[in-house]
């Protein structure tokens, strides 16, 4: 976690000294993004943390456990992908529900296909964008063409985290 932090910080204030070299109007224009920027994340990051904290509480530990928890295995995985298209919002609610569902007992594999299947599957997504913009054969062919990727992406990651523990 360390790591994310000084990389995001180290790039942000890397921007920051690339800013302070431009023109006036640029940096002018440049901070004025940044202020709608934080004024956006600033009413959302405090909301979304509240209801992951809601969520978690609500969200009974032994249920999650049983159907998304690490000893699941593929069988939560699978679940967890079917789950992740099916959350209807952007990253200011499926990130903080994937804290909640770890939270209450979810792996990390079947973490890791929820967020996947959320990002790749969208349905509503589909249903509001792709299918009247682009048509049925669009969307079949996208869906079919991306619909191992949430579960592939559990099991590699579980396979990398028993990699990473040394367990064969």
């Amino acid at each position: 976690m360390w790591i994310s932090i000084a990389f995001v910080w180290t790039l942000a204030l890397g921007s920051g000294l690339a800013v302070l070299f431009q023109p006036r109007a640029a940096r002018r224009s440049a901070l004025e993004v940044a202020r709608q920027n934080a004024l956006f994340m600033l009413t959302r990051i405090p909301l979304a943390i509240v209801g992951a904290s809601f969520l978690a509480t609500l969200l009974p530990d032994e249920t999650v456990g049983a159907w998304l928890g690490g000893a699941s295995g593929w069988h939560g995985v699978l679940v967890a992908s079917a789950l992740g298209g099916f959350v209807p919002s952007g990253p200011m609610v499926s990130f903080p529900i994937a804290i909640a569902l770890m939270k209450s007992g979810a792996g990390l594999p079947q973490t890791i296909a929820f967020l996947t299947a959320w990002s790749v599957m969208a349905f509503h997504r589909i249903l509001i964008w792709e299918l009247p913009l682009l048509g049925w054969r669009f969307v079949g062919a996208r869906l079919l063409s991306s619909l191992l990727l949430p579960p592939l992406s559990g099991l590699t990651a579980a396979l990398l985290l028993r990699f990473l523990a040394g367990t064969p």
